[in-house]
């Protein structure tokens, strides 16, 4: 009884997932551009070791490869790969063409003063786009 109802669960969900899967672009409707919020990867906890935060807790907190607040080496490589993961969609959309730079003037990356957000930015515009 239990095998049978977890089948039927499970086949119900794969069934109503492929149906919210697609949906159709009305006539006359094209992707035009795309403004994309994205926060920064993987940075180093605000509290520096050896702070009143760390003190509070007994346990030993990790030793990192930057200074706190700052985004880390494995940071920027998850970045690089959500950008190859992008990169790859805007493609399908038609948005730019695979393995070309974009059209001067087409793609704008803005960050703020802090470390962590101009490194995204800099990968962002870097290594997401080719030929930059």
């Amino acid at each position: 009884m239990n095998k049978t109802l977890i089948t039927a669960t499970v086949a119900g969900i794969v069934l109503l997932a492929s149906n919210a899967q697609a949906q159709t672009v009305p006539e006359g409707y094209q992707l035009q551009q795309v403004l994309m919020m994205s926060r920064h990867n993987l940075r180093a906890p605000l509290a520096n070791n050896g702070s009143v935060l760390e003190q509070s807790t007994p346990n030993k907190w990790p030793e990192w490869d930057v200074p706190g607040g700052q985004l880390t080496t494995k940071g920027g490589v998850l970045e690089v790969y959500m950008g190859h993961y992008m990169r790859e969609w805007l493609a399908e959309q038609g948005m730019v063409k695979s393995g070309e730079c974009p059209p001067p003037y087409t793609v704008y990356a803005y960050a703020n003063s802090l470390q962590r957000t101009v490194a995204t930015a800099t990968v962002l515009y870097y290594r997401r786009i080719p030929g930059v």
